[in-house]
């Protein structure tokens, strides 16, 4: 079992999600699309871990975020993680990227699935479509 555990975050306004193109120096996911997330810090709750991401990532501040699920993604036989994925919707957000990021798109779900994305990105974007 991983011992990895990844918060990321749907991001919504007005139907549409926030995606990030990491930087291209990021070393395993360089210029490609995700969503908001990362690592959980230790005695961090999964809900506190997808705030703090979603804040440091895109500098949207909210105070709560509805749970979708979790998925156990391997990347190459090598990363094993299980990455719990929130949903929250906003009306509308002005976001500014860090910098492990070099761009942000809105993207409805059909646009994302043209996008070269994170291992994992299509399977979580599929759980979070299956379960809105």
């Amino acid at each position: 079992m991983a011992k990895v555990e990844i918060g990321g975050c749907f991001v919504e306004c007005i139907g549409k999600l926030v995606y990030l193109r990491y930087a291209m120096d990021h070393p395993t996911e360089s210029g490609k699309w995700g969503i908001p997330g990362g690592k959980l810090e230790e005695g961090e709750s999964l809900t506190e871990g997808a705030l703090r991401e979603i804040f440091e990532e895109t500098s949207i501040r909210v105070s709560k975020a509805n749970y979708v699920g979790h998925l156990f993604i391997r990347k190459r036989g090598v990363v094993e993680y299980i990455f719990h994925m929130f949903h929250i919707q906003v009306t509308e957000a002005k976001v500014r990227l860090s910098n492990e990021h070099t761009d942000y798109r809105w993207l409805t779900a059909e646009e994302v699935k043209q996008l070269s994305i994170v291992g994992g990105g299509k399977e979580a974007l599929q759980w979070f479509l299956e379960r809105k």
